[in-house]
């Protein structure tokens, strides 16, 4: 069993399509998102739903005077949150 740890300044979804036969090992992800108009955070949990992945937690938030810009994210099997 695998967690994923990605902190690649967007280039996470590219990381991800790599994974291939690690998929089925895979326990956990922690994703850095990125808000704002060319932020990821709405792409990853798209991208991970359609692999059977639901947003947990959030931690780490990075907030500047614009608010927050980017955080980290776990994401769990669909069917593991405990």
């Amino acid at each position: 069993r695998l967690l994923v740890k990605l902190d690649l300044q967007g280039a996470e979804p590219v990381a991800l399509e790599g994974m291939e036969r690690l998929w089925p090992r895979c326990a956990g992800l922690l994703l850095e998102v990125s808000y704002g108009e060319r932020g990821t955070h709405e792409t990853l949990p798209a991208l991970l739903r359609e692999r059977g992945f639901v947003e947990a937690a959030t931690l780490n938030e990075l907030e500047t005077e614009k608010g927050v810009v980017e955080a980290d994210k776990l994401f769990l099997p669909r069917g593991r949150l405990a």
